[in-house]
């Protein structure tokens, strides 16, 4: 394989290859569109923190922030977070 190279598996989807910066390799695995459909159909499991869904970056960062008042937050952007 190389990049941009995909193996399909038949109806479970297919893989391909990433590297990050340091040039680790790992192989990225992506559902077929049945299985996709059928897992958001039939879960019956529970989310942890369902209450934090839908919440930003900032959200999350005031998140962090109540449970750790003396930290610093650094955003995407570079811009930074803190309690007070």
């Amino acid at each position: 394989m190389q990049f941009g190279d995909y193996v399909k598996l038949g109806d479970i989807g297919s893989f391909s290859v990433s590297c990050n910066k340091d040039k680790e390799l790992k192989a990225v695995y992506r559902a077929s569109n049945d299985i996709k459909k059928d897992l958001a159909s039939s879960f019956r499991g529970e989310f942890v923190n369902a209450q934090n869904a839908g919440l930003d970056m900032d959200g999350f960062a005031g998140l962090w922030l109540a449970d750790n008042p003396a930290d610093t937050v650094i955003m995407r952007d570079g811009a930074t977070r803190t309690a007070a």
